[in-house]
Order: structure tokens, then sequence, then C-alpha cells
């Protein structure tokens, strides 16, 4: 089976899941911040996020957490494929900034956005790339390239007009603040410009007590105008006083302007990369090949509705069952394929296209499959599946290229169709399983590998009519999940599942399904 692959600048894979530690230096080139740091750590700290409150709900979604495989920093979504943030975060030494270099990052990198963003330890979006300043115009400032478009979040206005001396901007961050080392939330605090270089401005707090942290650096500064917010500047260095552990005694910062990079930005983030957005999956895309042995992603564009299909790859013979996941963490979706003959690979995908498989095994022959995190505390996600006998097994996936050895988990499964979603929407997968009657009972898990002891109930009768079915999320919005089901005349529906246990309206959304194998989808 092969994959098609399309040209990039490649970045390899993070598979730290963010345990690298907060960064502890200082960003930007501008004054030195000798500063006094508790239990006798001496050094110069980053300018990250603000001490003020936090950032209102719904007011802050353009603002990421840049994880660059260094430390963490904060960033502004300003197209659907690029962040802006600053270069420094890039670089162990942030003074070396200015040596930076256009295309993957020096180490792997990702976007954290939403709940995410709360931790580290989450797989985000992977960075593709980034780009630097045009030499004349250089300075603490890079554009991020995502290797997944962000489709649920309305990128932020650039703003055209520098600032003006005692202009007021909102900065907004993730960094530390007075009381907390690594907050969970974004903060947000006004800022007062003061002189204006070429370059770079001056920023002092304009409420008592705000400070530009750890953790705010690239974080945006945002003015307000009658047509809406612009992005006006993003902040470069600071002292500090008033964050965790400091001993300065100002709160003085330096952004870093970005009016007159209007046109870098419009020209590098107008034209989206061809890798970043034709063989990478997205959750509520849906994949199939055909009887051509062609694998197809039809793009979902989150208001159930699917997009001209694209090949991502050939040679697909034999396929009995495909699923969709991100089997290694790193914020990449993979795929999981079983063969009519038996054969259990996976596909790692990454910015240069899927890589060679890694076999999981060639006994799978009479096996039913499904794919996901069965077990709630597991890193990534597992299979469970029945054989001939009719015994229901988990393999847990520890390290993101082997399987765990089977735990029985439940017997007498022969002939059900399984379908793994969330239906209880209590945060742990559950199973639906089909008999051929048609009737859908529900398996509820309790998290821990195991099901809930309780009397199975049905969440479905007159299902014999369905040929194919398979979850799939975000297909609705972002947070949506239901199931993508073909009928035996080829229809293909999408059934959402809008409150816990419950069915909402199904949708049609494709025909001529049949010669198709459908892939099903797991949440990240």
């Amino acid at each position: 089976m092969n994959m098609t692959k399309t040209a990039h600048h490649t970045s390899a894979p993070d598979r730290n899941h963010g345990r690298t530690p907060l960064r502890r230096r200082w960003v930007g080139i501008t004054a030195p911040l000798a500063l006094a740091l508790a239990g006798g750590l001496a050094g110069a700290l980053p300018a990250h996020a603000t001490t003020g409150p936090e950032a209102p709900a719904n007011t802050s979604a353009s603002v990421v957490k840049v994880d660059t495989g260094i430390g963490t920093c904060t960033g502004t979504l300003v197209s659907r494929l690029w962040v802006v943030t600053a270069a420094s975060c890039f670089t162990a030494n942030p003074a070396d900034y200015p040596s930076l270099t256009a295309g993957a990052p020096p180490r792997p990198a990702k976007v954290l956005t939403g709940a995410d963003a709360a931790t580290r330890d989450k797989p985000g979006t992977a960075v593709l790339q980034i780009q630097t300043a045009p030499a004349a115009l250089a300075r603490d400032i890079v554009l991020v390239e995502l290797a997944l478009p962000i489709d649920t979040i309305t990128p932020a206005k650039v703003a055209v007009t520098a600032p003006q001396a005692s202009e007021t901007l909102t900065f907004t961050g993730f960094g530390r603040t007075a009381t907390e080392w690594v907050p969970d939330k974004p903060h947000t605090s006004d800022f007062q410009v003061g002189s204006l270089a070429p370059s770079t401005l001056t920023v002092t707090p304009a409420t008592p007590g705000a400070a530009l942290c750890a953790g705010d650096g690239g974080a945006p500064g945002i003015r307000t105008t009658p047509s809406g917010p612009e992005l006006a500047a993003i902040v470069s260095t600071s002292t500090q006083g008033g964050c965790l552990y400091s001993q300065a005694t100002d709160s003085n910062a330096t952004a870093t302007r970005i009016d007159d990079l209007i046109d870098w930005i419009a020209t590098t983030t107008a034209t989206e990369s061809a890798h970043a957005s034709s063989h990478l999956i997205k959750t509520n895309d849906v994949v199939a090949s055909d009887a051509a042995k062609l694998l197809y992603r039809y793009p979902g564009n989150g208001k159930t509705q699917l997009g001209m299909r694209e090949v991502i790859g050939s040679g697909w013979t034999g396929l009995k069952a495909g699923f969709v996941a991100d089997w290694n963490g790193d914020g990449i979706q993979d795929i999981v394929a079983q063969t009519t003959d038996g054969r259990l690979d996976v596909y790692l995908g990454s910015t240069s296209g899927y890589l060679r498989p890694i076999s999981l095994g060639t006994s799978w022959k009479d096996w039913t499959l499904v794919v996901g995190r069965w077990k709630k505390a597991d890193k990534n996600p597992g299979i469970i599946g029945y054989n001939a006998t009719g015994s229901l097994v988990y393999l847990g996936n520890p390290t993101g290229t082997t399987l765990a050895p089977a735990v029985a988990i439940g017997n007498g499964w022969t002939g059900l169709g399984l379908t793994m979603i969330d239906f209880d929407k209590d945060g742990n997968l559950d199973l639906l399983a089909k008999d051929t009657a048609g009737e859908l009972k529900l398996y509820r898990s309790n998290g821990a590998a195991g099901f809930i002891a309780e009397t199975r109930p049905v969440v479905g009768v007159g299902w014999s009519t369905i040929t194919s079915m398979n979850p799939i999320y975000d297909f609705a919005g972002t947070g949506s999940a239901g199931v993508v089901a073909r009928d035996v005349n080829g229809l293909l529906r999408y059934y959402p599942v809008t409150a816990p246990r419950t069915w909402g309206t199904p949708i049609q959304i494709g025909n001529s399904w049949n010669p198709m194998t459908i892939f099903g989808q797991t949440p990240r």
C-alpha cells in the first residue's frame, strides 16, 4: 500500500509529549534581565503570561499556546494554518534568535488550542515549518505553519497602523502569574505604549500589579477599534516585576511591531502549503478506499458536509477494515489497516506524508476490530476485538509502535458489529454492538478497561440494513460526535449523538458508497 507524499519542509514528529521544562531564560535581545529566583536559581527569564485576571471566556480564542520543544510561549492564530509568535521562543538561548533560519523548527513543536492549552501533555497540532521576517525587517517574530488547518477559530486581524505613544494595548498570554508557575488558562492586562522604535515599542502596565512573565513570549497586544480588535504587537522581553519568584521592582517590557510586516504576513499566509492540507487527516474527515484500491480523504467542514475528495494513497489491496487514530500521540492522525490475509499495519502520519508501515502482527484474519482509547489512563489508543470463538480482548498501545498483551474483557461476541464511541457522554469510550436482527446494544465502559455492570440497554432498532457503521468527531462542529453509517442502497448518513444515549436526526451526506471501505475515526 502506498501513501501519497507531497513536497514540504520536513519537521520531525513530537514524541516528547510536553515533558520539556518550562523556560527559565529571557526572550529577546534588549537589556539584560538578571533576576534572582526562589530556591537559589539565578538567571534571566523570558517575557512570557500576564499577571492580570483570567481572560474572559470566548474573548481570546485566537490566542494559543506554542510548545517549541524548548519551552512554552504564547501565539496568535492569524490564518487557518499560521500562528505568529516570538522567534526567540525557538532558540535555546533566546538572544540567538537572529540566527534562526526558515524551515523545520529546531525541535519538534506543536500548538495547543482551547481546552488542550491547559496542559502541554496533549498532542496539539504539529508545527510544519517556521518563517522568519525578511532580512530588511528582521526582528523577534516568526510565522509558524501548522500541519492541520484550524477552522473552528476566527483568526486575529493584523493591524496596519503603528501603535501610538500613550495608546492602550491589551496583552493576553499563557505565562506565569504572580502566584501560578504554570497557569491552565490565559490571563490578560492592559499596557500603555511608551516609546516607539523602528521595530519595537516599550509598554508599561496600565493596571497596578500587572506584568508580562515567563510564558508570555509572543503574546498578542490587541488594539480596540470601532471595526473590531486588531493585533498590533507581540511580546518580546520583560523585566518581569510582579511575576512569581521575580525580585524585579518594575514591570517594563518591549514588544515587537508588526504593522510594517503586514505584506510579509499576508503573502506568507495566503498560500497553504500543499503538504499541510492534502494528505493529513482531520478528525471530521471521512476516509475510505474504493474498488480501484485508491485511498481517499473526504474533508469535513464541521457543518455536516463533505468537500471534494482527495487521493491520499494507492494499492490498498485486500483491505478488510481501516481506522484513523493518532496512534503514536504526535498530534498527526495515523492509519491502522487490517487486511483479509491477516496483516495489521500502522502507517504513521508525518509532515512529509505517511511512513513505511509498522507491523502489528500477521494473525488477524478472523478478528473483528475497533480502535480507540478504551482505558482512559492510556497514553495512546489501543485495539478491542474478538476472534472466531467470540472472545473479546483489549490490547493497549504503550509505545506508539507495539501492542501490549491481550486482556480478556468478554465472551460470546461472535457475529456482532462493533462501534466504539462515547455514547453516554461520560468521557469514556463505549461499545455499540449490532446483532443480526438489527438491534444496537450499549456496553458502557468504566474507563478502566472494563464494562459497567448493568443490563445492556437497547439504543437502536432497525439497523439490519446498515452495512458499515463508524464513529466520527467534530463533523457537526467542535466537540460533536456521531456515527457515519452506510445502508444496503449505498446511502451514507451522519447520525449525531446529541445527548447522553440519544441519537439526533440523521443527515444524508452521500450516495453510491457501496463499493467503499469506510474507516472509523478515533478522538485525539
